[in-house]
């Protein structure tokens, strides 16, 4: 959706949840729900429609690929949405219900997909037609977990901060591998204190900085953190903690923090200051002289 376009409609799609995590047996069959929700500040009801599509990843950056069919996207096929069309009013939501049937014979291992929600905004100004101009979607992603031949393994790569920068955020990355045939999860969590007098300056007191990021499998993955809340000038202790499929690693350092106006700054005072002392010394070995 274009910023233009999103200017032009105030109203909006509210889908939850953003992603599910399922444990399927092969001949069994499952039933879920996602709730979509025309929010309050809504102008207009909203035409839906609802869809299914693959789920992959490009990349180490994980780029979202819902077009190409892969051995890990069979589930599409296996999901049938109840009401994939209809008519949401302003300030209302609906729950929408989907069945998955699993195959009898299909391997163990990860499958994925995307339950999709796309939306025209109902023109009331036109005998309820429809205003082609304002086009929402929203997905959930479906993980699921077949059993059968569960293959797992994988290993933290890279736990990375670094040591000096001259402009804010201070980016921290961790490097993950997968090697398995499912879906795993890593723990990550950053804290950022003040180094000259040990305060925590992230996350806030009495937060908890830790995040959840899916691994899919057999993929590597550059998972990064912006730090910004921090003043840009200043030297910080900085620690990141990640658990992943049974292992540990941390890793502290001081980061120094300093612009590079700052250190030219810096460099301009020290370079006076010597010039100033040049100038006195010589003034005082002239005095000498003289005397």
């Amino acid at each position: 959706m274009s910023d233009e376009m999103a200017r032009g409609n105030k109203s909006t799609l509210v889908i939850t949840p953003m992603s599910s995590k399922l444990l399927l047996e092969p001949g069994e069959e499952y039933h879920g729900k996602i709730v979509i929700a025309n929010p309050l500040d809504a102008e207009g009801a909203l035409s839906y429609k609802v869809s299914v599509g693959p789920y992959n990843v490009v990349g180490t950056d994980y780029v979202a690929d819902l077009t190409t069919r892969t051995e890990r996207s069979q589930i599409v096929d296996w999901i049938t949405i109840d009401e994939p069309l209809g008519i949401l009013a302003p300030n209302t939501s609906k729950e929408i219900y989907y069945t998955i049937k699993v195959p009898e014979n299909v391997a163990g291992g990860g499958q994925y997909a995307v339950i999709t929600v796309g939306t025209d905004e109902r023109d009331s100004s036109n005998m309820g037609g429809l205003n082609i101009k304002n086009i929402y979607e929203m997905a959930s992603v479906v993980y699921a977990r077949v059993n059968g031949e569960i293959r797992r393994g994988g290993e933290i790569i890279v736990n990375e901060i670094p040591g000096f920068v001259t402009t804010l955020p201070i980016q921290v990355s961790t490097k993950l591998r997968n090697d398995g045939n499912v879906h795993e999860s890593a723990e990550i969590k950053v804290v950022v204190k003040n180094f000259l007098n040990g305060a925590q300056l992230y996350p806030e007191e009495g937060y908890d900085s830790t995040i959840e990021e899916v691994m899919m499998p057999e993929t590597e993955r550059l998972i990064t953190r912006d730090i910004t809340s921090v003043s840009p000038v200043g030297l910080y202790e900085v620690t990141q903690s990640v658990s992943y499929l049974g292992q540990m690693s941390y890793n502290t350092r001081l980061v120094v923090s300093c612009p590079v106006w700052f250190m030219t700054m810096i460099v301009v005072t020290l370079g006076i200051i010597i010039y100033g002392v040049g100038l006195m010394i010589k003034k005082h070995k002239k005095k000498k002289i003289i005397i």
